[in-house]
């Protein structure tokens, strides 16, 4: 049997720092993988969050953040898109003109493309 000190340890060790002062996160912000406690201080932890969880998750918040509760008129938006070098072949296809044959070329190498996401306010 845990006595009260024990629980109340735990329970205490999961609260998160707010800090007063939140960064905003560049433009080309990529979250870190692993949670690092120390970021729910500036505020980026919460945009971490937000960028590596599902769809399902950025609805509640849109659901939260919409007309119904908050109504602040802003919503997230994440896009997820590949990112392609301006030297690549596929830039050279797409310049001259992509023609039929072409095109199971611009599929291969677009699926070896990696995705990447960006969340948008």
């Amino acid at each position: 049997m845990r006595g009260t000190g024990e629980v109340l340890t735990e329970k205490l060790n999961r609260f998160l720092y707010l800090g007063p002062i939140r960064e905003i996160p560049s433009r080309n912000y990529q979250p870190v993988s692993t949670q690092n406690r120390q970021n729910w201080a500036n505020g980026l932890a919460a945009w971490d969050t937000l960028y590596l969880r599902d769809q399902k998750f950025l609805k509640k918040v849109n659901h939260w953040l919409g007309e119904e509760k908050l109504k602040t008129g802003y919503a997230l938006k994440m896009k997820v898109y590949k990112e392609v070098d301006l030297e690549s072949p596929i830039i050279a296809i797409l310049e001259r003109g992509a023609e039929l044959d072409d095109i199971e070329i611009l599929k291969s190498y677009m699926e070896k493309l990696p995705n990447k996401k960006r969340l948008f306010i």
